[in-house]
């Protein structure tokens, strides 16, 4: 995805790819179950309901907590060299 897009970005939200490695965000909503997704692949969760995982939840109303958490990610990983350089 980083080749077809170019460099220019500093993080890219893609949909799907469940088999890949990738540490995602989940949304979950309590009338459809459980979560799809392993706790060990989640970076986050959007939820509308108190889940028991390690990672951090949000409510679908709570975007801009969600966007610091994201830029603070990225801060981390630039600082410890461990981003990509395609962005």
């Amino acid at each position: 995805m980083i080749d077809f897009l170019g460099s220019k970005f500093d993080f890219i939200l893609i949909e799907g790819f469940k088999e890949s490695g990738i540490p995602r965000i989940e949304v979950h909503r309590k009338e459809l179950g459980g979560l799809i997704s392993s706790p060990e692949k989640l970076f986050a969760v959007v939820t509308d309901e108190e889940l028991d995982v390690p990672v951090p939840q949000f409510s679908s109303r709570d975007g801009v907590a969600l966007v610091d958490l994201l830029e603070k990610r990225l801060a981390v990983l630039s600082c410890t060299g461990t981003a990509s350089s395609n962005g």
